[in-house]
Order: structure tokens, then sequence, then C-alpha cells
């Protein structure tokens, strides 16, 4: 009765084993003007468009972020996690 009480514990926490994924992903880059000057220390607004299939289909998801670069250029941000303008992330397959 014991061993039958361990498994079915055991088995009742290795279903809160399996986790999912998070609805966003990072992405990172550096921010430059149209010359290719670094914007180092900028506040930038971005918007982020996934499309289907091709860079010229049908815009599935978009969003936007407002962030600050670094001392290089460098900014980070969670595709996912900004301000959704159209569709929605769960929904990109």
């Amino acid at each position: 009765m014991k061993r039958i009480q361990l498994l079915l514990l055991a088995l009742l926490f290795a279903t809160f084993a399996f986790g999912q994924a998070p609805d966003y992903f990072k992405y990172q880059s550096i921010a430059r003007n149209t010359t290719g000057t670094i914007l180092a220390n900028a506040s930038v607004g971005l918007r982020i468009s996934i499309r289907d299939l091709s860079a010229a289909g049908t815009v599935v998801f978009q969003e936007t972020h407002a962030v600050t670069t670094n001392d290089f250029g460098l900014f980070t941000i969670s595709i996912g996690a900004g301000t959704p303008s159209l569709g929605t992330i769960s929904g990109v397959a």
C-alpha cells in the first residue's frame, strides 16, 4: 500500500514537471541611424512585425517597444512582451 501511495505521489509531482515555454523570445541588436552611426544611450522606438511565409507576406503579429540603448547602441527586447497592435504572439505558428 505504501508503494502505491509513493507511486501516486511521484506521478502527481511529475505532472508539474512539464512546463510550458513562455510566449516570448529574446531579440538583441545594435541601433544605428540612416548613416550607420551607432545610437549610444538613446531612446528608440521599435515596431516588430512577424510576417507569414516571406518578407513580403501578410503581417500576422505586430507590436511596439520603447527602449534605451547602452553605451554601444545595444538593446535587448522580448518579442511577445511589447504593446501588441495586431494579432497575438501565441497565434504565430
